[in-house]
């Protein structure tokens, strides 16, 4: 995309989170992204450093996970998992 369609300061951020003068950074979270766009930061993240790794997170299910990781996410954090999990019914009764 043109420089006139990113949101300002996203992919600077990116790339500085990534480039050889932050040498301890072993990993990149991309939040809440398409994964169209997670491919183009994790292309570009991995042209500065080949073996970063890429974890995607926000808004991931189990029916969309594999659009992430076939992307080029190396870890996915899946909210939906917790979210939508029924409570039980648990009761403790105390007895003297």
């Amino acid at each position: 995309p043109s420089a006139a369609s990113r949101p300002a300061g996203m992919v600077t951020a990116l790339v500085m989170s990534v480039s050889p003068s932050s040498a301890s950074a072993t990993r990149v979270l991309i939040d809440n992204q398409a994964p169209g766009t997670l491919r183009d930061w994790a292309e570009r993240a991995r042209s500065l450093r080949p073996r970063i790794e890429i974890e995607a997170s926000g808004g991931i299910t189990l029916e969309n996970v594999r659009a992430y990781a076939d992307a080029g996410a190396d870890y996915v954090s899946i909210g939906a998992l917790t979210h939508s999990v029924r409570a039980a019914d648990l009761a403790l009764e105390i007895q003297d």
